[in-house]
């Protein structure tokens, strides 16, 4: 027995009964529980705390921020491609882009030419020679 205001949803992974239940025949929701947590989790309130967190993080990433970072994985995937299979490399990646990012003042106007030296170095000490001229360089500085 249905009372008034109640909603029904049925969460299946079953694709045949969510393209069922669109018809005309029913009148409640079929949806997958994916789609029912995002639908419902936008729903929810954001608190002013958890706002600024969110405005923070988006503040953090500015465009050459990202530029930085597409930089740095453009030339790692350039020289190292079969190495991007390695997860502990994948991690020292990632972990070498937040540092270079941090590190790097990328309001300086060679920020670019800085963040590719600091990736030729981040592969030499990976065992991954970008060239001839580059290992000599590299190996003067030691």
């Amino acid at each position: 027995m249905e009372k008034s205001g109640e909603h029904w949803i049925i969460l299946t992974n079953d694709k045949s009964l969510i393209s069922v239940s669109q018809g005309t025949l029913y009148s409640g929701w079929a949806t997958s529980p994916v789609k029912f947590l995002d639908f419902t989790e936008c729903t929810k309130p954001l608190f002013e705390a958890k706002l600024i967190s969110l405005v923070h993080s988006f503040a953090s990433f500015s465009e050459r921020t990202l530029a930085a970072g597409a930089r740095i994985i453009d030339r790692v995937v350039k020289y190292a491609s079969p190495e991007m299979q390695n997860w502990e490399f994948k991690q020292d990646i990632e972990d070498f882009k937040n540092s270079a990012i941090r590190d790097v003042d990328l309001n300086s106007p060679e920020y670019d030419m800085i963040i590719d030296k600091k990736t030729d170095e981040f592969l030499y000490k990976h065992g991954i020679a970008i060239n001839d001229d580059h290992v000599e360089s590299m190996e003067g500085q030691s």
